[in-house]
């Protein structure tokens, strides 16, 4: 089985191939096979170090296998080193897994098994090339719940990936899809495969024509087999039992430090403290069991699905396949076949299931051959839409999911309807993508509320994509494995922590030194020197860095927006452009019929007047191309569709019907069609007289019903939709098409077109209104109905008669005006990312604000002969017609296809053009991808928003993607609103960046904490003394857990301000405000061990070198003081605007600042024996001082403390967020460059003065930017 280029990435002197190449999933794939020496060397070494190598081998696996392992060949290796392209490494082990081939044929897996076939070794492949094999063994590995298997031919690994991985079936004598016959006993190779990833819409796997003729059933063998390569139909997400999760939990370098440091502070006679940290590990590590239970479970239950029993078609092996026939309407069922129940989770690729008629949540991705489907797939786009999928020949998909329900039975929330249908047999060549074929697709988790199909005929479809291929699948492995964002404020952060380490370094070596000095014991030294690591480097830090996201996730999820990615919070706070799609995230989901205007008419409103201007008894053309071009339905006696199409054909006041009876249908030469008719307004108004030429020759007049006999749905590559209809009594059948006017008037006849609709569409377009253009044919007489359903679909949108337009009103949202302009006042890019028309675009982004200054439309030409030009059209206002002059304030606009021609002939001039460009019109979902991918490379972080159906690429590819949803969790974006309009996007980025400043506040607070700690623990050495267990205790229990937590409780504030919070915590200002700040604590408690100094009656403590005493002026006196500094610290890194609310508004956190305070300077002040006792403190009140030396001693203390938080304060509010200063740190350190691409990219463009060139239109060769201007 061959694999594609893409793919194929190995040489045989080499060990390394890469898989699935330029997709997320690229895997850099080491083969290794075991050294039993160096194993050996590896065990007895782990051994001697009492399991800590086996430790460490389990925190860092590749390092094992690079110690245990060699390279090797990938069909030599017993495992592999798996590196992603995010960096991430990981190693899975190579299995052996049997597979039964009973007779199967060389193409049953077209796979090649080299050597002796009846041989089981683990050199055998998935590949067979006799007629009959015993069992044969594939070599597999398993990573993030997807199957790899090894291809011989090709000597790599292959994702299996349902359908599009497995080869077909084919019939004998059938050709290949590379054209190839197939006799008996030829030794056929397969064709190129690739696997196809969710959104890569790349060609490979199987054909369209393949779904259609070949795959008729399985017989009982290949059912077997396929189940064997397979697995399972089931999304199985493990819940780990409790044992496993605490040995898991234990095994943490976290708790493997929390152990090691219990163990020495019992060692050190520190009984309470690591009592009170040992209980507190334990809750924590429960709570995280039940945590983290509690989500597997939640986890596990949504990607989980009932077993039902679905009904397959099993084909008799004894029979040959006979493919399917191109008539329509003949059951596909052979007597070669036969149904049979299973259960869903037996279901394999290839499978033939009937869909149940009344609706279900299919448990497998399935392509439909016959039949109608309407489903709901809110879980997978992040909308909640309802789409009709129905045949016009014989493909459609479905998908997975478990519970049945009533047949008429509709999704419960807003849904908003959209038409899906089939691919036909014109798409006979083209390979299936999911992607490509999305609008005959239904994603896994799609609910199918109703079936229809012809008489009592079952609805089929081939089962494509089974358990984690599918699409639900996709989803719940996103969930499992987010991808890594690599924010720089998490890699600061594990730097910070190296220079902690590096801190401690140098205080455990003067440590050492001062107790070696005064000839203390080894184990004096040792556990001094160890503690020092102990308090400089707080094992907490990591989970205190969350508090902020945590409380912040929460008060999202109150506010109606969920999120799966809680890291993303933070990154939202350093937004600085955000993309939004157009109809249904600016404007509302619907629009309102205008009007409409014929061909050489005047506008008419009212549609139900339009008549024929040849028989006036008659509908106007437009009127029937209005009622019959759609995709709509009826469910429950309410017309279901897209929300234009239904406005549409409620304007012109004509019925839908679908009849169930033949009777009702064979006046039209077909099987129940859908019928439109003029709504019943007395006997009359049903019967029409048409012309003598047009009706069959009969005495009768017929009633007016036009019959919808084939429909091609529209997409955003067409951007037109078509129908194919018969009017009862017409010999001839129409053609009508609508969809963009650009779009339809390049396929209509010059001659029907009027000569100012050019100036027309404009008019229309720049007020903002959504315009259609109509255009429609005859077909000559002799064209039957199966001729019609066999045409293609460029035969039929061709010569066509320039009908009229559609003018529809698409309002703004009410949010949507004050939004951006909040949006654009805080400095936010904005632009507006549609499919829409771009005149259209540019009305709306005037009209919302988005855009006030002048717009310039950049246009492209380019033919296939020709070189690209590139020009640039300054477009005059709406409101009176006058060229505006040029101006700084400038706005580009493009279309797709000026963005496809910028990115292929002037790819250098793109990027500058982006950076002003805020309108993209007619951008297809990938190039809307393509766009989020450009700015990310200028150095932004990009947000989305859009409504989850066209716009999942871009939404997954932004730092920040938000889906307009009802529902909670969507595999569009990790964020999806309830909210259904655009406030929500303010509304995240405020929290972001409140959540990212309490982080950077809480991770100062931890920082220098430890340093405080650090500072007065080297203090207290220095004086042969430390400080007690129950004084440890109440530093880091009683006020730093308690202020840590609350700090973060603080809210976001309410208005956007111009600049965002910084990204590093190694940036100048912070190291400045930690450095500053650690210089404050040690000059405080500094100045609180001179004046103990200062008294003359002052006795230095002095114990023995291998003594200490803990109950001693110097402790008593550090400790209330840095206690106090504590307090200080958590208060003044407590800053609220411009990102958060004061901090008096956290209620929570001043009480217990308050409360800790008063805590210290009763402990100062007025302590009571016992509780002086308890803490190990020295009892001023017993102090040998006279009275008023004890009072000034203690009234100096607080005047220490308070001169150390006036200044701590002052620094942090009126120093270090100074912009004077941070510019005088940049100069002493050396301002460096523009350090993102788009800063100095606008610093380049505002030193042009003929920018943009107006006027000019320039070839690749000339659009040469340059610093005077010149372009």
């Amino acid at each position: 089985m061959a694999t594609t280029g893409t793919r194929r990435y190995y040489t045989r002197a080499s060990s390394e191939i890469v898989i699935d190449k330029g997709t997320d999933e690229e895997l850099l794939c080491t083969g290794l096979v075991t050294s039993r020496v160096a194993y050996v060397i590896y065990q007895i070494l782990s051994i001697c170090s009492v399991g800590l190598l086996h430790l460490v081998g389990h925190w860092r696996p590749d390092w094992v296998v690079r110690w245990t392992k060699r390279k090797c060949s990938p069909e030599e290796a017993d495992s592999v080193l798996l590196k992603d392209s995010f960096g991430n490494v990981s190693v899975e082990e190579v299995l052996s897994e049997v597979i039964e081939l009973e007779s199967i044929d060389d193409d049953s897996l077209g796979l090649s098994l080299p050597g002796d076939k009846q041989e089981v070794t683990d050199k055998t492949y998935l590949m067979a090339d006799s007629l009959d094999m015993s069992p044969c063994v594939i070599r597999v590995f398993y990573h993030k719940h997807s199957k790899y298997v090894y291809e011989s031919e090709e000597r790599t690994f292959i994702r299996l990936f349902g359908l599009q991985t497995f080869p077909r079936q084919r019939p004998e004598g059938s050709t290949t899809s590379a054209g190839d016959t197939i006799g008996e006993g030829e030794n056929h190779k397969s064709q190129e495969l690739k696997p196809l990833r969710g959104e890569e819409d790349v060609p490979g796997g199987v054909k369209v024509r393949e779904i259609l003729e070949v795959y008729r059933g399985l017989t009982p063998k290949e059912r077997r087999l396929r189940a064997d390569v397979y697995g399972p139909n089931t999304i199985d997400v493990e819940i780990k039992s409790y044992f496993s999760l605490l040995i898991s939990e234990c095994l943490n370098p976290f708790y493997i430090f929390q152990v090691a440091s219990i163990t020495l502070w019992s060692l050190d006679d520190y009984y309470y403290y690591a009592l009170c940290i040992f209980g507190i590990s334990a809750l924590s590590i429960g709570i995280s069991l039940v945590e983290t239970r509690r989500q597997s479970e939640c986890l596990h239950d949504l990607a989980a699905s009932k077993s039902t029993q679905i009904t397959v078609v099993i084909r008799n092996p004894n029979i040959p396949v006979r493919p399917l026939s191109r008539e329509i309407f003949e059951e596909p069922l052979e007597f070669s076949t036969y149904f049979e129940e299973i259960s869903s989770f037996d279901l394999v690729p290839g499978d033939l299931v009937a869909i149940p008629a009344q609706g279900c949540v299919m448990p497998c991705d399935v392509v439909l051959q016959q039949g109608t489907c309407i489903v709901n797939e809110s879980m997978l786009t992040g909308k909640c839409y309802t789409l009709l999928l129905f045949r016009s020949l014989r493909v459609r998909v479905l998908y997975q999911g478990g519970e049945m329900m009533n047949r008429h039975c509709f999704p419960t929330g807003e849904s908003v309807p959209v038409t899906k249908t089939s691919v036909a047999h014109q798409e006979d060549e083209e390979f299936y993508s999911p992607v490509r074929h999305k609008r005959h697709t239904l994603f896994a988790g799609t609910q199918v509320i109703q079936t229809r199909f012809y008489g009592d005929s079952h609805v089929l479809g081939v089962v494509v994509r089974t358990g984690f291929s599918t699409a639900k699948g996709e989803l719940v492995r996103s969930i499992l494995y987010p991808k890594p964002i690599g924010f720089k404020f998490y890699q600061d952060s594990i730097k910070f922590i190296g220079i902690l380490f590096c801190v401690a370094a140098c205080g455990m070596v003067y440590c050492t030194w001062l107790y070696v000095s005064r000839g203390a014991d080894a184990e004096m030294i040792i556990l001094r020197t160890l503690d020092i690591i102990t308090i400089v480097v707080p094992p907490a830090l990591p989970a205190a860095m969350t508090v902020g996201t945590v409380y912040a996730q929460a008060r999202l999820k109150k506010k109606g927006i969920f999120c799966i990615s809680p890291p993303r919070i933070n990154i939202s706070g350093r937004t600085k452009l955000f993309c939004f799609d157009k109809t249904g995230t600016l404007t509302e989901d619907g629009l309102d019929f205008y009007e409409v205007v014929p061909a050489y008419s005047p506008a008419v409103r009212d549609v139900s007047a339009l008549q024929s201007s040849q028989t006036p008894t008659i509908p106007h053309p437009l009127v029937v191309a209005m009622a019959s071009c759609h995709s709509l339905t009826v469910i429950n006696e309410e017309l279901t569709g897209d929300p234009l199409d239904v406005k549409m054909f409620q304007a012109t006041h004509w019925e839908l019907v679908e009849p169930s009876s033949n009777e009702d249908s064979t006046r039209f030469d077909m099987l129940i069609p859908t019928i439109v008719k003029p709504a019943a307004r007395g006997d009359s108004s049903l019967v029409s007289s048409l012309s003598q030429s047009d009706i069959e020759e009969s005495e009768f007049q017929f009633p007016l019903e036009v019959g919808i006999l084939r429909q091609f749905p529209f997409s955003s590559e067409t951007q037109r939709m078509s129908v194919v209809t018969r009017t009862l009594g017409k010999r001839e059948m129409e053609v009508f098409v609508k969809g963009a006017p650009e779009k339809i008037i390049a396929l209509c006849s010059p001659s029907s077109i009027p000569s100012g609709l050019t100036s027309l569409l404009s008019s229309y377009t720049k007020e903002g209104f959504r315009v259609l253009a109509v255009g429609m044919k005859s077909l000559p007489k002799k064209v039957t109905w199966h001729q019609a359903q066999r045409m293609k679909r460029e035969e039929l949108e061709v010569n066509l008669t320039y009908l009229g337009i559609l003018v529809m009103q698409n309002a703004l949202k009410p949010a949507t005006t004050p939004t951006i302009r909040m949006m654009k006042a805080a400095g936010l890019g904005i632009t507006m990312v549609t499919g829409d028309d771009i005149l259209t675009a540019m009305s709306v982004g005037r009209n919302c604000s988005l855009v006030s200054g002048s717009i310039v439309q950049i246009k492209t030409w380019w033919t296939e002969v020709g070189e690209p030009r590139l020009g640039f059209e300054l477009q005059r206002e709406a409101e009176d017609g006058s060229q505006p002059l040029p101006s700084r304030d400038i706005s580009f606009a493009m279309t797709g296809v000026s963005w496809s021609v910028l990115r292929n002939h002037f790819p250098d001039l793109l990027p500058y053009l982006a950076l002003q460009c805020k309108i993209y019109a007619r951008m297809a979902p990938d190039q809307k991808a393509q766009l989020v991918e450009l700015y990310q490379e200028l150095g932004y972080i990009v947000g989305m928003c859009g409504d989850g159906a066209n716009d999942c690429g871009a939404l997954k590819a932004a730092h920040v993607g938000i889906s307009l949803s009802e529902s909670e969790a969507s595999v569009a974006a990790p964020f999806t609103s309830r909210v259904p309009d655009i406030t929500c996007v303010p509304t995240l980025i405020q929290e972001g960046r409140c959540a990212l400043t309490t982080s950077f506040a809480v991770f100062k607070y931890m920082a220098l904490y430890s340093i405080v700690q650090f500072v007065s623990v080297l203090i207290l050495y220095t004086h042969r003394t430390n400080l007690g267990d129950v004084q440890f205790l109440y530093i880091d229990l009683v006020i730093t857990t308690t202020v840590a937590v609350l700090m973060g409780r603080t809210e976001p504030i309410e208005k956007l301000v111009p600049h965002t919070p910084p990204a590093s915590l190694l940036g100048i200002s912070i190291l400045a405000s930690i450095f500053i700040q650690i210089l404050l604590t040690i000059a405080g408690q500094a100045a609180a061990f001179l004046l103990l100094r200062a008294f003359s009656l002052y006795v230095p403590n002095n114990p023995p070198a291998d003594v200490e005493v803990v109950a001693c002026w110097e402790t008593t006196t550090i400790f209330i003081v840095s206690s106090f500094q504590y307090l200080i610290l958590a208060t003044v890194f407590s800053k609220g605007k411009p990102f958060r609310k004061p901090v008096y508004t956290n209620v929570l956190f001043i009480t217990a600042v308050l409360v800790l305070s008063a805590t210290n300077v009763f402990l100062l002040l007025y302590p009571p024996t016992p509780l002086a006792l308890f803490m190990e403190l020295v009892s001023m009140n017993d102090a040998p001082f006279p009275s008023l030396t004890h009072a000034a001693f203690k009234q100096q203390l607080l005047i220490v403390v308070a001169f150390n938080f006036i200044i701590s304060f002052a620094v942090e509010y009126f120093l270090v967020e100074r912009l004077w200063f941070r510019n005088l740190l940049q100069w002493i350190v050396g301002k460096r460059t523009y350090r993102t691409p788009y800063k100095r990219m606008y610093n380049e463009l505002s030193r042009m003065s003929q920018w943009p060139p107006l006027g000019r239109v320039l070839t690749p060769a000339e659009a040469i930017l340059q610093p005077d201007g010149n372009s």
